[in-house]
């Protein structure tokens, strides 16, 4: 998986923070909006654009979060999960309508992707898996990217 290699290693690079988040608990936050910035810096340089609201939560080791998306047909598309310093491990699996699985990224690591270019425009299901997190609730964030 080219992107995610790539994307992987953009991220290790000095973090930009994201203005206009007020969440609480300002440096899990502060580790999520820079890694939101590294998402749409990287992405937005490699021919995609973002094209939903980020998701920002919390959950528990354990526990997931589901996240219900409209994808177009003909499209190509990047959706990355990410979570704070206290995580070390967070999944994604992306479902149709019907509960179908679509796609995944169970790989052991922080920063699953997940590429998609769907055969019908509809609605599907970012679900996002909190497999590793030493203080729980840790933050997470999802991003969705199109070309």
């Amino acid at each position: 998986m080219k992107i995610k290699n790539f994307f992987a290693t953009a991220l290790g690079a000095a973090l930009v923070g994201v203005p206009g988040f007020t969440l609480a608990q300002s440096d899990y936050v502060e580790v999520i909006n820079e890694q939101l910035q590294q998402a749409n810096d990287f992405f937005t340089s490699n021919g995609y654009s973002a094209t939903h609201e980020p998701q920002v939560g919390q959950i528990g080791q354990g526990a997931y979060e589901r996240i219900t998306v409209n994808l177009t047909s003909g499209s190509s598309y990047a959706i990355i999960a990410f979570c704070d310093q206290d995580c070390n491990d967070i999944n994604i699996n992306l479902y149709d309508e019907n509960n179908n699985l679509i796609a995944s990224d169970t790989e052991p690591d922080d920063k699953p992707i997940v590429q998609v270019s769907p055969k019908w425009t509809g609605l599907f299901v970012v679900q996002v898996d909190m497999t590793s997190c030493n203080n729980s609730p840790c933050y997470y964030a999802t991003a969705v990217y199109g070309k």
